[in-house]
C-alpha cells in the first residue's frame, strides 16, 4: 500500500463504507497505538483491509503474535484415560437452523 499513515487508510475505507460505529471503530484503532508501535499498527491495518475486514477488533487480531502451528495441537500424551472419551457428532441441522433465523 502507500506511504499513507494506517490511520487514515482505515478513516477513508470506514468512511467509504459509510457504518454508523465509523468514530468509535477509528479511535479504538487508534488507542491500539498505546500499546503498539506505528509499524507493526500499519502491518495490522493493511492486512485487515485486505481481508475487507474494518473493526477495531479485527485489526487487533492482526497484532497479536502468532503461535507456532504445533503449539496449537493438544498431545495425548501421558493422557490415555482420554483416549477412550468418544465424543458424538454435531446435530449439523440444528446449526442450518439457528442459521436460517431459528425455529419456525
Amino acid at each position: 500500500m502507500s506511504g499513507q499513515a494506517p490511520t487514515v487508510l482505515l478513516e477513508h475505507h470506514l468512511k467509504q463504507l459509510k457504518l454508523p460505529t465509523m468514530l468509535r471503530e477509528y479511535i479504538g484503532v487508534l488507542r491500539l497505538m498505546e500499546k503498539h508501535p506505528l509499524s507493526a499498527l500499519r502491518r495490522a491495518v493493511e492486512r485487515a483491509l485486505t481481508v475487507r475486514a474494518h473493526s477495531r477488533d479485527a485489526v487487533a487480531q492482526f497484532l497479536l503474535p502468532r503461535e507456532p502451528w504445533r503449539a496449537t495441537t493438544f498431545r495425548l500424551d501421558g493422557r490415555e484415560h482420554l483416549r477412550r472419551v468418544k465424543v458424538a457428532a454435531p446435530d449439523l441441522g440444528a446449526y442450518r437452523e439457528l442459521l436460517a433465523g431459528g425455529p419456525r
